[in-house]
């Protein structure tokens, strides 16, 4: 009569069974094997036979994935060569530091599960900086931003980044030596490189009390509102203020069928008292940040073979490569299995392997492995 031997270790880092854990034998032929073919090597490895045993455990790896490990080994020593070893990665990720899911959870898409793959993820982020300029410069004044988002600054000319989009209202409150302060407020459009951001350029003529104004970019339908009374239209416009001309506060409106409304202001002074105004204009530069990160290997599986001091595994040792979707291991089958000896609940699987093992340290040298014979234990948190 033929005995298996099942040996199934659970705890949180995967430690080898040693032989006074096995569990008591049970009768009948060999329940866990691998039947197949591996390179130019037939193998024929069956719990209880040539002293060949199935050892299981599960861990956490540096995804913070629970992986459930099987392999076959010698009882005399768990690690020593010829070791072949079937490792299935957990569905998701799991911030806890208990172990994830269950293995119902696991295997819950059954069918065909794909390789473990190094590659990195490469993550692009487009920032759109604002650079707020004042009209006036100088080192005598204090400048208060207020970026309508709950940032500020006091920078003279700051660099800003929204972190959402939408409208804003930015202020800036200005004051230099002992002057009353003064304060601009304009609306602005923070979506991701909008086209809904109109401004424009003033020169003011004190001698004859005329201000011209150009807007920019083009391809808006401009209306232009003085302050005094006087509107215009265009691109380019200019209005004559009539005495006793004191201070306005000029308005651009600018529309287009592809965007919402744009309204831009600036203050005009011709007072002969000095005033130093809270003008503003922006600029913005749109740039990338590129990060990369591990690439989460969900439900993926993994075979490792060592033989003749050489380690092969199911997928190239090569980080540029992606192999997410290299089919590795087919479930054929789940069942419900005896409690480990520590009472954990096991699972009997069955499936079919047809693939590629690739040596780690030549991923051009690769080795096929198949077998319709497999049948694996698997040990899982409850």
């Amino acid at each position: 009569m033929k005995y298996a031997y099942i040996c199934l270790i659970v705890c949180l880092f995967f430690v080898s069974c040693k032989k006074k854990e096995l569990p008591l034998p049970i009768n009948g032929d060999p329940i866990f094997k691998f039947i197949g073919t591996i390179g130019k090597d037939s193998v024929n490895y069956q719990a209880g036979i040539n002293r060949m045993f199935m050892y299981t455990g599960f861990y956490k790896d540096p995804q913070n994935l629970m992986t459930v490990k099987s392999y076959f080994g010698k009882d005399s020593c768990t690690n020593c060569e010829p070791f072949l070893s079937f490792e299935v990665k957990d569905f998701d990720v799991t911030n806890t530091n208990g172990l994830a899911g269950t293995i119902a959870d696991l295997l819950k898409g059954g069918g065909t599960f794909n390789s473990f793959s190094l590659d990195s993820i490469f993550s692009v982020t487009n920032i759109e900086t604002f650079t707020f300029l004042p009209q006036v410069i100088s080192g005598n004044a204090t400048y208060k931003w207020d970026f309508g988002d709950g940032g500020s600054s006091t920078q003279m000319s700051p660099n800003y980044i929204f972190a959402t989009g939408g409208m804003k209202n930015v202020q800036l409150i200005l004051q230099t030596g002992g002057s009353l302060p003064d304060t601009m407020v304009n609306q602005i459009n923070t979506d991701f490189n909008s086209s809904c951001r109109a401004q424009f350029n003033m020169i003011q003529d004190t001698m004859v009390n005329v201000v011209t104004v150009s807007a920019y970019p083009a391809g808006f339908t401009y209306v232009w509102d003085f302050g005094d009374g006087h509107t215009g239209q265009g691109q380019s416009d200019s209005n004559f203020y009539l005495p006793p001309a004191t201070k306005y506060s000029v308005t651009l409106t600018a529309t287009a069928p592809s965007c919402t409304t744009s309204v831009f202001k600036q203050k005009v002074n011709f007072t002969s008292a000095p005033l130093y105004l809270a003008n503003f204009h922006y600029q913005t530069n749109v740039s990338t940040i590129t990060s990369s990160g591990p690439r989460v290997n969900k439900s993926a599986f993994i075979i490792t073979w060592k033989k003749n001091g050489i380690i092969y595994k199911s997928y190239k040792n090569e980080p540029a490569i992606n192999q997410s979707g290299n089919p590795v291991f087919t479930f054929t089958g789940i069942s419900p299995y005896i409690k480990n000896a520590q009472g954990n609940s096991t699972m009997m699987v069955t499936g079919t392997v047809d693939t590629y093992l690739y040596n780690q340290s030549d991923w051009h040298d690769s080795i096929k492995i198949k077998s319709n014979n497999v049948v694996l234990a698997a040990a899982y948190p409850d």
